[in-house]
C-alpha cells in the first residue's frame, strides 16, 4: 500500500503536500474510496481517499496502525560533502538503512564547495530524497537533515553514547565490532570526503572525544563507508 508523510491532521483529515497529491492523482491514479497509509508524528494510519467534485482529494483517517519500523539505535551521520549523484545515493540508502540525522560537513579536502546562497534549495532537494526513501522503506520518520557545517568545533554538540570517525590510518586493532558489542542507544559516525581527512582534522576530532576506527583491509569510497557501517549496526542491534 502506498505511503505518504502527512504535514498536518485537521478534523480527522490529513493534509499532504501538493507534490504528493499530484502523484496520487496523476501518477498512481488512485480514486474515491481507495486507501493509502499516512504517516504523521511517527505513527502510521490507514487513510481513505475521498474525492469531492470536481477533483478535490481529501484524506480521511480510518484507523491507527501499530507499526514501528525504526531501529532501537539512534544514529547520527556526519558526512563530508561529495559529488551530487554520489551524495544523493548516500542520502537515499542511509535513510533506507535507518539513519536518524544527517549533518553535511565541509571538510578541507571536500571536492564539493557549496555557496551559501545555494544551500536552501539544496537542503530542500536533499530533504525530498530522504522523504521519498523513508516512504519506500516504511520508516516512521524522515531523517533530520541539518544545514551544512564547516567548523569542527561544533561537532562537540553532535556527540552520542558512542562517537566514531572512520579513518584509513586507524590502528587495525581499533575495529567497529568492538564498539558494536557495547550497550548504547545513540551513535555518531563521522565519514570523510572523497579526499579523506587531514591529520589536523583527525587531531581535533580525537581531542573532542571521537574514536578512530578501521573498517578492515580495504579502503571504501566516501559513499560506501557509511552504508557499510549502518548495515553492520542493523545486523548487530536489530537482526
Amino acid at each position: 500500500m502506498h505511503r505518504f508523510f502527512a504535514t498536518t491532521l485537521e478534523h480527522n483529515y490529513f493534509i499532504l503536500t501538493a507534490d504528493d497529491i499530484k502523484q496520487i492523482k496523476q501518477v498512481l491514479r488512485l480514486r474515491d474510496n481507495e486507501q493509502i497509509i499516512c504517516i504523521y508524528q511517527a505513527e502510521h494510519y490507514l487513510t481513505t481517499i475521498e474525492v469531492v467534485p470536481p477533483q478535490k482529494y481529501l484524506f480521511k483517517l480510518t484507523k491507527k496502525l501499530e507499526q514501528n519500523h525504526e531501529s532501537p539505535i539512534k544514529i547520527r551521520l556526519i558526512a563530508g560533502l561529495i559529488r551530487n549523484t554520489k551524495w544523493d545515493y548516500l542520502l537515499q540508502k542511509a535513510t533506507e538503512l535507518g539513519v536518524n540525522e544527517i549533518v553535511p560537513f565541509q571538510f578541507k579536502r571536500c571536492v564539493v564547495q557549496l555557496k551559501g546562497e545555494n544551500n536552501t534549495k539544496k537542503l530542500e532537494r536533499w530533504t525530498k530524497i530522504c522523504k521519498e526513501a523513508s516512504e519506500q522503506a516504511y520508516r516512521n520518520q524522515i531523517p533530520v537533515l541539518r544545514d551544512v557545517e564547516s567548523d569542527l568545533r561544533v561537532l562537540s554538540k553532535y556527540q552520542s553514547d558512542v562517537n566514531l570517525v572512520c579513518y584509513e590510518k586507524a590502528a587495525q586493532n581499533s575495529q567497529l565490532k568492538d564498539f558494536l558489542h557495547q550497550d548504547f542507544t545513540t551513535m555518531t559516525i563521522v565519514i570523510g570526503p572523497e579526499g579523506g581527512f587531514t591529520e589536523e582534522e583527525i587531531a581535533v576530532l580525537t581531542t573532542n572525544g571521537y574514536k578512530t576506527i578501521s573498517l578492515g583491509q580495504r579502503i571504501l569510497r566516501a559513499e560506501t563507508a557509511p552504508l557499510a557501517i549502518l548495515a553492520m549496526v542493523m545486523y548487530e542491534k536489530e537482526l
